[in-house]
């Protein structure tokens, strides 16, 4: 028996070919947690840093603060003791001031009570300057004698030596004469009275 096939090729295979199978939809793709994550762990390390900072820019501070009082405290020490240095500068000078004055005093009334006991008659004393380690005298006299007599005299005491006239000039005075004399002497200063810079000039009385 002859059977013959009159479909078309294309409808046969369109009958004879397998049930279509389903087609499953495509699952979306969860997003990845690994990015928040990262983010996260940048904030987190981001601020510990910050905070490690801000306590270190604190602890910093501090010291600085606790630096600044220490250097103010020791400014106020230093300025303390230069006040007190200074002070005992100023006391010690005073304390030589007096010292040297002192000693100039009992040099100044020896002086003068040697020049007053070798005075002789006819002999005037019109001014006598110390300054410290040399006597200056000027006076008058009536003639030479008395004048080596007085220096004679001077060269006694305890604390004038290498007495020396000098500029003896005569003068005259209406209808007197005289004699006008300078005399230098060397001054033995006690122990601990020291020569000054200057002192004051005397005038003392004659005979």
């Amino acid at each position: 028996m002859i059977r013959i096939n009159l479909l078309k090729p294309e409808k046969k295979d369109f009958l004879t070919s397998p049930a279509a199978l389903p087609v499953k939809e495509a699952k979306a793709d969860r997003p990845s947690s690994a990015p928040p994550l990262i983010l996260l762990l940048t904030v987190v390390i981001i601020a510990a840093l910050a905070f490690t900072q801000r306590n270190s820019l604190s602890r910093e501070r501090s010291l600085l603060d606790s630096a600044t009082a220490e250097k103010k405290k020791l400014q106020n020490i230093e300025l303390k003791l230069a006040k007190l240095e200074k002070e005992k500068d100023t006391l010690q000078k005073k304390i030589l001031l007096i010292t040297v004055l002192k000693g100039q005093q009992d040099t100044a009334v020896k002086i003068m009570d040697a020049l007053s006991k070798n005075l002789p008659e006819w002999v005037w004393l019109t001014e006598a300057s110390f300054d410290g380690q040399i006597l200056k005298v000027k006076g008058k006299a009536t003639n030479n004698t008395l004048i080596a007599e007085f220096v004679a005299g001077l060269e006694k005491s305890d604390i004038l030596f290498s007495v020396t006239p000098t500029d003896i000039t005569q003068r005259t005075s209406k209808t007197q004469q005289f004699l006008e004399f300078n005399l230098t002497s060397s001054v033995s200063l006690p122990p601990g009275a020291l020569p000054a810079a200057t002192s004051p000039s005397a005038k003392p009385k004659g005979k």
